[in-house]
């Protein structure tokens, strides 16, 4: 028999989750294939995220805490910026600031000097408030330490869900979400991996964790960023060198001839309107992609203008060159 102090024991355990288990049903049954594929591929070809990446970028930091506040402010400066000004930026940070970059120096330094030295990432002026505003936070609240939680990264400035979940992974070394950047929002909808309703970054995050078991929440960040800076991209996705194009509805679609294509929208992909309406963070909304479909309507315009009339249009000024997202 059971003594009664023993079963109440076995009542109070709770049955631990199985993290490589599915947990729901997924959208596609291929998927894991369509991973293996991916994990292969990234595996021999190395990508910005690999090397100047917000985790790479604080691999030389000894002090723990110091490395945690170094993946932060990483982070913070990363969304819409290439990973190589990230790295630019905050190596200038840790070179000008007194002392390196600490959560005292940060919030310490004059405004100016720190738009100096973050000014080529994308929205320097905003983001150098947001850093300091973090830094002074992360000294007074938790001891020159950042935010343990996700309700606390949170509510620094300038955070949203995707750097929170990306901050508790490289700094934590915990996985409480999947980090939902451009890249993955846009591969993973490309891939059919989740519904064309979940428009925005989050709906996309929680349609992912509702099937995609639990180990590979950290690992999906990095494998999709680097196939999007390399192969998938936003603009001129390179279809032909994909691993899984022969898996992937979006470069099936690109593969048919172009009669084929005309007036079909290609639904896998959230309108960009409806993505930044749900933003909470700048990384959420691809810069790139918005000036390169306003540059794409733009040449079509004058291309039918072209042909309906048999002269070219008048010159117009082209949109400066924005920076791939990281």
């Amino acid at each position: 028999a059971t003594s009664a102090g023993s079963a109440g024991e076995q009542a109070a355990k709770k049955p631990a989750e199985d993290d490589d288990a599915l947990r729901g049903p997924p959208p596609r049954d291929d998927w894991d294939v369509v991973l293996d594929r991916i994990k292969e591929y990234r595996a021999s070809h190395e990508a910005p995220v690999d090397t100047v990446g917000c985790e790479a970028l604080t691999e030389e930091e000894k002090d723990p805490k110091l490395r945690r506040f170094r993946s932060l402010v990483s982070l913070m400066l990363s969304a819409q910026t290439k990973d190589e000004i990230t790295a630019e930026a905050v190596r200038t940070l840790s070179q000008r600031l007194a002392g390196g970059l600490t959560p005292r120096a940060l919030s310490e330094a004059p405004l100016d000097m720190i738009h100096e030295c973050v000014r080529r990432v994308g929205f320097w002026q905003r983001k150098s408030g947001y850093i300091k505003e973090a830094a002074r936070t992360c000294l007074e609240q938790y001891g020159g330490d950042i935010p343990r939680t996700v309700p606390q990264l949170l509510a620094l400035p300038g955070v949203g869900p995707k750097m929170a979940y990306l901050a508790m992974h490289a700094a934590w070394q915990d996985t409480q979400g999947i980090g939902v950047d451009t890249h993955v929002l846009r591969i993973t909808h490309r891939l059919g991996w989740v519904d064309e309703s979940a428009k925005s970054a989050e709906a996309t995050r929680h349609a992912l964790e509702s099937w995609m078991p639990k180990s590979l929440w950290r690992e999906i960040n990095p494998l999709l960023v680097g196939l999007g800076q390399t192969v998938c991209r936003a603009v001129g996705p390179r279809c032909a060198e994909c691993p899984v194009n022969r898996y992937c509805p979006s470069a099936q679609m690109r593969a048919r001839p172009s009669s084929s294509r005309r007036g079909t929208a290609h639904s896998r992909l959230p309108p960009p309107d409806a993505v930044l309406s749900d933003s909470a963070e700048f990384g959420d909304v691809d810069v790139e992609d918005l000036a390169s479909m306003v540059r794409g309507a733009e040449q079509a315009v004058r291309s039918r203008k072209l042909g309906a009339r048999g002269r070219a249009p008048p010159a117009k000024a082209e949109f400066p060159e924005m920076p791939d997202s990281p």
